[in-house]
């Protein structure tokens, strides 16, 4: 809830009366997430085909329970992906590579996972 409030001078400045607070799940930073970078065969595009909808498919049941914060393709024309992770561990990402259709396809020719500390 946001009041006016009159001073002095000649602008008025709107302050909140309550506190910010957290909107849905999205968390407070800064926050320690786990970037997994993916680099795929050369030809993925016209190999992914069979596979695709199973990969988005992984990538929803770990977005929908808050596990992947982002994700998506690198490259014009694609040459990888990078998906933003919210793990306590950084070992956990390696549960997501196992079950994911495109690793298993071998469409994944290497991935790595870094920390990234993100500030805004």
């Amino acid at each position: 809830m946001w009041r006016l409030e009159a001073d002095a001078t000649p602008f008025r400045k709107l302050r909140a009366t309550t506190p910010p607070r957290q909107i849905g799940t999205v968390p407070r930073v800064p926050e320690k997430l786990q970037l997994l970078f993916y680099d795929y065969v050369e030809d993925i595009v016209e190999r992914r085909g069979p596979h695709r909808e199973a990969h988005l498919a992984h990538i929803a049941r770990w977005k929908d329970d808050g596990r992947v914060v982002i994700a998506g393709a690198v490259g014009d024309p694609v040459h990888g992906g990078i998906l933003a992770m919210r793990v306590d561990d950084p070992s956990a990402v390696e549960e997501f590579v196992d079950g994911d259709p495109y690793n298993v396809a071998g469409l994944v020719k290497s991935w790595r996972v870094e920390p990234w500390m993100v500030v805004t």
